[in-house]
């Protein structure tokens, strides 16, 4: 069995006095894709935040890739061990697509490898777009463009935050399908958290929080 590159233990988050993570356990694979599905404000994003080492719970664990998630150089293994994909892209409009791949690389003063990110633009279908300025771009090239970024920095784990919540119907189809298929194709760990039955279908696992807490894993067929 391949060992876990996310172990999380007893995560637990308040706000304002409300305990919205109560406990959370979970462990992904790896090339394991998970989603994490439940209503607006149930914990969903937060959870994502403090798997990726964004923010810290009052209390739990946290192993990304064997390394403490929680204390020491966090900064680092963040850089060099997971890749995020956000709701609203996140990317540097009056950049073009090339140069936002390669930010985590320059974030990490690693090597500039342009090469490497015209290879990840290719990934996504967006090779012909590397030299655009990204305001240009549409929606669901935009997050094209943040799925290669993501894996600039050849990260074991890819978190992605409602990914297709502001494309139409079509490019979500489309942004899931890239999604899933890049992940099984590198062989990365996935963890997405999303309202969309149809992607959370395509996973190998699904959870739900509800009243604080992860359900019991949906085994896909």
């Amino acid at each position: 069995m391949k060992k876990p590159i996310l172990k999380a233990k007893g995560i637990s988050k308040t706000f304002s006095g409300e305990t919205i993570l109560k406990g959370i356990n979970l462990e992904v694979r790896r090339g394991e894709t998970v989603a994490i599905m439940g209503p607006s404000g149930v914990g969903k994003t937060t959870l994502l935040h403090i798997l990726g080492t964004l923010e810290k719970p009052e209390s739990g664990s946290l192993e990304i890739s064997g390394k403490n998630g929680l204390s020491g150089g966090v900064s680092q293994i963040r850089n060099e061990h997971i890749g995020f994909i956000f709701q609203n892209f996140n990317l540097l409009e009056e950049s073009t697509s090339i140069e936002n791949v390669l930010m985590p690389a320059r974030i990490g003063r690693k090597p500039l490898d342009s090469a490497h990110a015209l290879e990840l633009l290719k990934l996504v279908n967006l090779e012909n777009k590397a030299k655009s300025i990204v305001k240009h771009l549409s929606g669901g090239e935009k997050q094209r463009v943040a799925i290669a970024r993501a894996l600039c920095n050849n990260p074991d784990l890819i978190l992605a935050d409602e990914p297709s919540g502001n494309l139409d119907d079509t490019n979500s189809a489309a942004i899931h399908q890239l999604l899933i298929h890049t992940a099984k194709e590198l062989g990365k760990s996935l963890v997405v958290v999303t309202h969309n039955r149809e992607l959370a279908a395509e996973c190998d696992q699904t959870y739900l929080i509800h009243d604080g807490n992860l359900t019991s894993p949906h085994h896909s067929d």
